[in-house]
């Protein structure tokens, strides 16, 4: 029954980002804007998935994650790539990524119980160790994404881990001395390549933002995780919003 209620609530939203994404799509059209059609389309087949779990393999999520999840893919494509938000939002890879480990965790326990084919309880698995492995279930498909996006920018060219700037480096190679000792310069203020200098400071080539994402990711788990905790040891209407443990 509170399923159902819930999912009055979040159909509609779902819908609309349908109609969302459609009316991106038909608008790309018209502008001849293929690079715009086909993130309108793999959000699309994206949204299909999370259906495709639910009745080919039996994986089932609550209404609120199953909102969150298309929420996610429609911020990530449509608003992260097609308006730009990556680079005019300076936080919005931060709350996607944070979200992300959230949505993972969930992803984990539906499958924790699909898998078992019986409710959390039915275990009898101790609480504390069933959030460890959710918490690290989502982490290690963080460390996979990231995995993915160094492959891209070594084999595909492109910078999805993306530069920062910094006004200080530590480094071992730098050392004058040609010792095991740490070189350390400050006050960074541009660096040069082939001729050309670039203000700002030193270009740090994605180790930052990979360490970032990670970070952030495992603290969307780690929310997720208390959650869990929460229900494990006394279910009740909020933590039940976003777990569900139906088995078949």
């Amino acid at each position: 029954m509170k399923s159902i209620k819930n999912e009055t609530i979040t159909r509609p939203l779902s819908a609309l980002l349908y109609i969302l994404v459609l009316l991106c799509l038909i608008g790309s059209i018209f502008s001849s804007d293929l690079a715009s059609v086909g993130f309108c389309v793999l959000t699309l087949l994206s949204f299909s998935v999370e259906v495709i779990c639910e009745y080919r393999f039996k994986i089932y999520f609550s209404p609120f994650i199953r909102l969150l999840i298309q929420f996610f893919i429609f911020s990530a494509l449509i608003l992260g790539e097609m308006c730009f938000l990556y680079g005019r939002v300076k936080i919005w890879d931060v709350i996607l990524h944070f979200t992300s480990g959230f949505i993972l965790g969930a992803v984990g326990v539906s499958l924790f119980v699909r898998l078992n084919k019986k409710t959390i309880e039915e275990t009898g698995l101790s609480p504390a160790f069933l959030v460890i492995a959710v918490i690290g279930f989502s982490v290690f498909v963080g460390v996979i994404w990231e995995f993915f996006e160094f492959l891209c920018d070594n084999s595909l060219q492109t910078d999805m881990q993306k530069d920062s700037f910094i006004d200080s480096i530590y480094s071992i190679t730098l050392d004058s001395r040609g010792k095991n000792h740490t070189a350390k310069i400050y006050g960074i203020d541009s660096f040069s390549v082939k001729g050309r200098i670039y203000e700002g400071g030193y270009l740090d080539i994605g180790l930052i933002d990979t360490m970032k994402d990670m970070a952030v990711n495992f603290a969307g788990a780690i929310v997720f995780g208390i959650i869990l905790l929460i229900h494990t040891n006394k279910k009740n209407r909020f933590t039940a919003f976003f777990i569900k443990e139906k088995t078949s």
